[in-house]
C-alpha cells in the first residue's frame, strides 16, 4: 500500500512539474499544498526509510518550482540533500541530473563556493540529455548568478541560449521568468539605467502575460530598487508597500529583506519611525530563520538608522559585521544595496574619527549573526545606543 501510494504521488508530481508552464503561479502551489503531507510521507518512505530512493528524487526534484517559490525552501533543499545521498549509482542518468538541478537550486546562496559547485555539477550531468535538462541547468546557472552579482556579459550567453530553448519548446512562462532574470541581473548591474527600465517594462508584460505571479512580485522588488539608486525612495517605497505577496508565494528570508528595503527608503525619507517599524518586523523573520543573509540585510538597515540617530558606535560595529560577511560569504553587495549605507558611513566616519572608526569596526567584525540580532533588537525597542557585547 505504501509503494502504492508513493508511486501515485510520483506522478502527481511529474504531473505538477510539467504543467507549471501553463497554470498560473498561485493556483498551482495550491494544487499541491493541499497534498504536501501526502507528498511528506511519499518522500519519507522512498527516501528517508530507503525504500525507493530513485522514486524519491523522482518526486523532490518533480517540485523543484514549488520549493523555490514559497515558504517550502529549506524543506526542499533537504529533500534533495538526503535524495541525493541515497541514490543508487545506477540510477537513469535524466534522473540523476534532474534531481542534481534541484538541488542546486534549493541550495542557499550565501555561500558562493558550494553553491558554485553544485551548478556545475548540475551542468556536467545535464550535457548530454535533451532540452530540459539543459534548460533546467542553464536556468540555475542564471539564478546563482543573479543571487552571486555576476556581471551580466558573463551570464548573457546562458540568458540567450535560455530564451532559444523556451521558445522552441512553447515553455512561454519559462521564457518570462528568463526575461525577469536578465532584468535583475540589470537592476544589479545598474549601468544604463534608461535601458534598464525598458528592459524591466519587457519583463513586467511577458510575466503578466503568463500569471508568472511570484517572479512580478521579485522583479517588482528589484525595480523599487533601482528607483531608490536613482534617488527616488517615496517611489521605490510606494511600490514595495505595494508588493505584498500571498502566503503561500512568499519565503522568510524574502521578506525579511523586504522589510529592510522597506526601513531603508523609509530612513531616506527621514521616517525614522517607520523605519524602526519595518526593522522590528524584519527582526521577527530574521530570529525564527537564523540566516546568515538575513543578518547582512538587518546590519545594512540597522546601521543606517543607528548614523541617523548618531549612534555611530553602534552603526560602525553593524557596518563592521557587514562588511566582514559580505568578504567571508562572497556576497555582492550593489550599488543599490550602497545606496543610503554610503552616506550613513561617511556620517559614522565623521562623528568618531579614523581611530575610534577602526577599533569599533574591528569590533563589529568578531560579531555573530546573533550579536547582530541582539543589537538591532536593542535598537528597535528603546531609541539608546545598544549595549557593548565583548568580542
Amino acid at each position: 500500500a505504501e509503494r502504492a501510494h508513493a508511486r501515485w504521488f510520483a506522478a502527481f508530481a511529474q504531473h505538477a512539474g510539467a504543467s507549471f508552464d501553463r497554470t498560473p503561479d498561485l493556483a498551482w502551489v495550491i494544487g499541491i499544498v493541499a497534498e504536501i503531507e501526502n507528498l511528506r510521507a511519499a518522500l519519507g518512505w522512498a527516501i528517508t526509510r530507503y525504500n525507493d530512493p530513485a522514486l524519491g528524487a523522482v518526486i523532490a526534484a518533480s517540485l523543484v518550482e514549488f520549493w523555490v517559490m514559497g515558504p517550502y525552501l529549506a524543506e526542499g533543499f533537504s529533500w534533495c540533500t538526503d535524495a541525493t545521498a541515497a541514490l543508487p549509482s545506477e540510477v537513469d542518468p535524466p534522473v540523476r541530473a534532474r534531481l542534481a538541478i534541484a538541488f542546486a537550486r534549493t541550495m542557499p546562496s550565501y555561500e558562493r563556493g558550494p553553491k558554485t559547485l553544485a551548478v556545475e555539477r548540475a551542468e556536467t550531468l545535464a550535457a548530454e540529455l535533451g532540452d530540459g535538462e539543459r534548460f533546467g541547468a542553464l536556468l540555475t546557472r542564471i539564478y546563482a548568478s543573479y543571487s552571486f552579482g555576476d556581471r551580466f556579459d558573463l551570464v548573457e550567453p546562458f540568458i540567450n541560449e535560455a530564451l532559444d530553448i523556451a521558445r522552441r519548446g512553447k515553455l512561454a512562462k519559462y521564457g518570462a521568468i528568463v526575461l525577469a532574470q536578465r532584468a535583475n541581473l540589470h537592476i544589479i548591474e545598474a549601468s544604463r539605467h534608461e535601458d534598464v527600465v525598458k528592459i524591466v517594462d519587457e519583463a513586467i508584460v511577458a510575466l503578466n502575460r503568463t500569471n508568472a505571479d511570484r517572479y512580478i512580485l521579485i522583479l517588482n522588488v528589484n525595480r523599487a530598487e533601482l528607483l531608490f539608486t536613482l534617488g527616488k525612495p517615496a517611489e521605490a517605497y510606494a511600490i514595495l508597500s505595494a508588493t505584498t505577496p500571498p502566503p503561500q508565494l512568499d519565503q522568510p528570508l524574502n521578506a525579511c529583506i523586504n522589510a529592510c528595503n522597506m526601513a531603508r527608503y523609509a530612513i531616506a525619507l527621514g521616517r525614522l519611525d517607520v523605519a524602526t517599524d519595518h526593522l522590528r518586523a524584519a527582526l521577527k523573520v530574521a530570529t525564527t530563520i537564523l540566516d546568515g543573509f538575513a543578518a547582512c540585510a538587518l546590519a545594512d538597515a540597522s546601521g543606517q538608522l543607528a548614523a541617523a540617530r548618531y549612534e555611530s558606535v553602534t552603526a560602525a560595529r553593524l557596518f563592521g559585521y557587514l562588511e566582514s560577511e559580505v568578504v567571508r560569504r562572497g556576497i555582492v553587495w550593489s550599488e543599490s544595496d550602497r545606496t543610503g549605507m554610503s552616506r550613513a558611513q561617511t556620517i559614522v566616519a565623521q562623528a568618531l574619527g579614523p581611530t575610534e572608526l577602526s577599533r569599533e569596526t574591528a569590533v563589529g567584525e568578531s560579531y555573530t549573526a546573533d550579536d547582530v540580532f541582539t543589537i538591532v533588537g536593542h535598537l528597535v525597542t528603546i531609541a539608546v545606543p545598544a549595549p557593548d557585547i565583548v568580542a
